[in-house]
């Protein structure tokens, strides 16, 4: 493999390391977005079970009532059973005393009852039109989610074949190019090669004078000239 060779695929490599970093931060950006969504979800959820919580122990509340009404109205018929076969005036008496007060608690459970169910409406259309803002909010951002995950899967497979490509441009260069290449990233933060098209370092942001691009593309020397600034490889793309 000769210079130009070995150039030609170092470039082809940082353009894919580029490219991977790119992907790779698009694809933070959608897991960032889908972990917002899902914070979201949750708070709307919370506050959809709280409500609906709300619904659901008034009416828990109504139903233990009616249960309760009930029984004390099978209690009542058997009291009154038994009075029609009082054998004394004392059982006679306590007979009278146990259907009073089991008409009492009847009167007041049915009132409590009334209060209740009149609290379960104003409770039902007061949370109405919120219940269904939350539950179609959930479900729009249930939808989104959906959407965010096929988008998350499909930059994933995106970044994993840009992954592959790299590998195997590696696997074309020798093992000390490669060795030599990766302690240079690390000093040039990722950018070996800088292009100069426009007149400026691509990697230090440098603008070169009239006179210095002149003199540096008269000695442009792919893979060993060197912008003066920041030391990066320069080459002339366009």
């Amino acid at each position: 493999m000769n210079v130009m060779d070995v150039l030609d695929e170092l470039l082809e490599l940082q353009d894919v390391e580029i490219s991977i970093l790119r992907e790779k931060n698009q694809l933070a950006r959608l897991k960032d977005k889908r972990k917002e969504l899902l914070r979201k979800r949750k708070e709307l959820k919370e506050r959809l079970v709280s409500l609906e919580n709300e619904i659901s122990k008034v009416k828990a509340s109504i139903e233990d009532l009616k249960n309760f009404i009930v029984y004390k109205q099978d209690r009542l018929e058997e009291l009154r059973k038994q009075k029609e076969h009082a054998t004394s005036r004392k059982s006679f008496k306590e007979i009278l005393r146990q259907i009073a007060k089991a008409e009492d608690e009847i009167i007041r459970a049915k009132a409590e009852l009334a209060k209740l169910q009149v609290e379960l409406e104003e409770l039902e259309e007061k949370s109405k039109d919120e219940r269904l803002f939350l539950k179609e909010a959930i479900g729009k951002i249930d939808n989104d989610l959906s959407l965010l995950e096929k988008e998350i899967e499909r930059q994933k497979s995106k970044v994993s074949k840009l992954e592959d490509r790299a590998r195997t441009v590696r696997k074309t260069l020798p093992e000390d190019i490669c060795e030599e290449y990766e302690q240079l990233k690390k000093k040039y933060n990722g950018l070996v090669f800088s292009d100069i098209s426009s007149g400026a370092c691509e990697g230090c942001g440098m603008s070169y004078s009239s006179a210095e691009f002149a003199s540096i593309l008269k000695e442009l020397e792919p893979g060993k000239t060197r912008c003066p600034y920041c030391g990066r490889f320069v080459i002339k793309l366009r």
